[in-house]
């Protein structure tokens, strides 16, 4: 049985639709929702989804359709259809940049042979996650890049067209980052640099910031300082620029560290203070005492 609560923030009046639509015909055969929902859901589930505020999986609004006498074309259709897509991607990224792992994992898992994401470019997306997964959680570097491999095999078209293709490769890159394959992460960072400037920019702001605070540690490591302070200072630009506290932290603390290394300490003692306030306001502790620890010994990674 299929059962994926996923997280939603807002309603949603096709759901709300769908919803309204289920608790109608379940009122009218006198049901109430524990005698619905029995075999097939959580009753709060079952209120979440009559209310709107949960988008139910395709298998879990068939069995319900059929246990109130309706047809589930009845209660979906296409626009459904790619609202649920939709939302699937836009969980499995939003917990992924929040490192949630474990959710994004059980989410693909539990979708991946899910019809309606069937298509080549779907199982792209899920192999990618998988890849995410296997090298962060379970430090497994081939089975990493095997999956990510995968991902782009899916695609006739290798060339990077869209957002997703820049992404999986600032994937790769990251993973190379942070196995220490410098020279292979910079190499792919500059070229993601310059596609990137074809792209639509608004679909692509926090693609903007991760790739230049990820390429700025990549000359961090390799002691271009100097070349590393103006990626960070282009992605403090996209920050300020669009009202976005993501990353900056972060951003901040990169900045620090390369004053540090080019001898402007009163500069990088002002950004270390920066970036520590900024983690503490966002309740993210180790990294707040990472920022209060000497410039020198401070470990970065690279974000996804």
């Amino acid at each position: 049985m299929y059962h994926l609560t996923w997280r939603k923030i807002t309603m949603n009046p096709i759901s709300s639709s769908i919803g309204e639509t289920i608790r109608e015909h379940r009122r009218k055969l006198g049901m109430n929702q524990q005698q619905l929902c029995k075999g097939i859901c959580t009753q709060a589930y079952l209120s979440q989804i009559e209310n709107g505020k949960s988008i139910a999986n395709v298998y879990i609004l068939q069995q319900l359709a059929n246990k109130v006498g309706i047809l589930i074309e009845e209660i979906t259709s296409n626009q459904f259809e790619q609202m649920y897509i939709s939302e699937f991607y836009s969980q499995v990224r939003e917990n992924t940049m929040r490192g949630h792992l474990d959710f994004v994992l059980s989410t693909i898992i539990g979708e991946e042979t899910n019809p309606l994401l069937s298509a080549e470019e779907h199982q792209s997306f899920i192999a990618w996650h998988k890849s995410i997964y296997a090298y962060k959680e379970e430090k497994n570097y081939q089975k990493s890049l095997h999956y990510l491999n995968k991902a782009r095999l899916y695609k006739e078209d290798h060339d990077i067209t869209c957002k997703i293709d820049l992404e999986m490769m600032h994937t790769k890159a990251n993973i190379f980052l942070e196995e220490g394959q410098l020279e292979k992460s910079i190499e792919i960072y500059q070229l993601l640099l310059g596609i990137k400037k074809k792209l639509p920019f608004q679909r692509c702001k926090l693609v903007h910031i991760r790739l230049h605070y990820n390429y700025a540690l990549s000359l961090y490591l390799t002691g271009k300082h100097i070349n590393s302070l103006t990626l960070c200072n282009e992605a403090i630009m996209y920050c300020q620029k669009f009202f976005m506290n993501y990353r900056l932290a972060d951003v901040y603390l990169l900045k620090s560290m390369n004053l540090f290394k080019l001898g402007r300490f009163k500069a990088s003692d002002s950004f270390k203070k920066k970036a520590k306030l900024l983690f503490e306001a966002q309740d993210e502790v180790e990294k707040a005492e990472r920022a209060d620890c000497s410039v020198g010994l401070v470990l970065l990674e690279a974000i996804e």
